[in-house]
């Protein structure tokens, strides 16, 4: 069954709620379910997945979590649309039939039936000791460099609010 992600841990910055709104209002309209994971400690998929590791900077502590919580759904929950919390989709957004990313490949993620690569990361750094803060999605670039097959979403269906830099613009996102 089809299923929209979205991993919300820290409280929703209110200059955000429009891009959340879009992605409830696109899971709704599309008739599928919306899963929200908004609490690190009473989520049996988070205790699985972060197991013993407790980075000591509570920002990149809530992005470990978050990075290796969305690694374990898409490796175990085939047919997750993964959105960042900052990704607004516009009314024609679609999900495709197939693996999909959008750019970049981590803010937007439809894993269709293919689990394996996610697999394949998650046990890539669940054990290792890279919980200083490196970005577990750099292993995702080279592979999906290496892949002829890999399918991206069309950047006129959503919008990705990288860094905050276009907060002013969204009144033009209602179309």
């Amino acid at each position: 069954m089809r299923q929209v992600l979205q991993i919300i841990l820290g409280g929703l910055p209110e200059h955000l709620s429009f891009c959340v709104d879009s992605v409830k209002s696109f899971a709704k309209k599309s008739n599928v379910s919306y899963l929200c994971i908004d609490n690190v400690e009473d989520d049996y998929i988070v205790r699985e997945a972060i197991g013993p590791h407790q980075p000591s900077n509570v920002y990149l502590q809530l992005r470990t979590y978050s990075d290796l919580m969305r690694l374990k759904i898409l490796s175990t929950q085939p047919e997750t649309l993964y959105v960042d919390w900052d990704v607004y989709l516009y009314n024609d957004f679609v999900i495709p039939e197939e693996e999909t990313f959008a750019f970049p490949p981590e803010c937007v993620i439809y894993n269709g039936l293919n689990t394996d690569r996610y697999r394949n990361l998650y046990n890539d750094v669940k054990d290792t000791e890279w919980f200083g803060g490196q970005n577990i999605w750099t292993d995702l670039y080279p592979a999906l460099k290496k892949d002829a097959n890999v399918k991206y979403f069309d950047r006129e269906l959503y919008r990705h609010f990288h860094e905050c830099s276009h907060f002013s613009e969204k009144k033009n996102f209602n179309d």
